[in-house]
């Protein structure tokens, strides 16, 4: 009779030290990089820092624009929408850049776009303030177009 409540009791206790709990902190922005009447096209986008585990995250979309306000989505054409997330830590008061995912383009036809990275062991330059610039854009009639959006400060502890 005594079995069943020592068994219940280890379960518990091992499910309780066993169980990890994420604590993320969320830093964002989001919005439009601009809108323009020619060619007609609102292009947005988030970007974004967190930790647990510390990660960045970018998207870029694109919708038709018209009489001041921004419509439904709008495919843009492969290889002509694109997104960049850039990693800047804090050293001396000013921003460095710390890590980065380059340019990266659409593979086909498409009116969003996303792209996230996370860090195992702590954030790439070690512990501080760090923030998210995030860039957006699409080409159209030989122009790019686009616009870049920081997603905040946030700090990170040495792992």
């Amino acid at each position: 009779m005594m079995r069943y409540p020592l068994i219940f009791c280890l379960v518990v206790l091992v499910g309780a030290l066993g169980a990890r709990v994420a604590w993320a902190h969320l830093v964002e922005t989001d919005g439009y990089y601009g809108k323009w009447d020619v060619p007609a096209i609102c292009l947005g986008g988030t970007s974004a820092i967190a930790e647990g585990p510390p990660q960045a995250f970018v998207d870029v979309y694109s919708q038709f624009y018209s009489a001041n306000t921004c419509w439904q989505a709008k495919n843009i054409g492969q290889g002509k929408l694109g997104m960049k997330r850039q990693i800047f830590r804090k050293v001396d008061g000013a921003w460095k850049l710390c890590s980065g995912s380059g340019w990266l383009y659409n593979a086909s036809a498409t009116s969003y776009m996303s792209d996230s990275h996370q860090w195992k062991g702590g954030m790439p330059c070690g512990a501080g303030y760090y923030n998210n610039l995030s860039s957006g854009k699409f080409y159209s009639n030989g122009i790019w177009y686009g616009g870049e959006r920081w997603s905040g400060q946030h700090y990170f502890n040495p792992n």
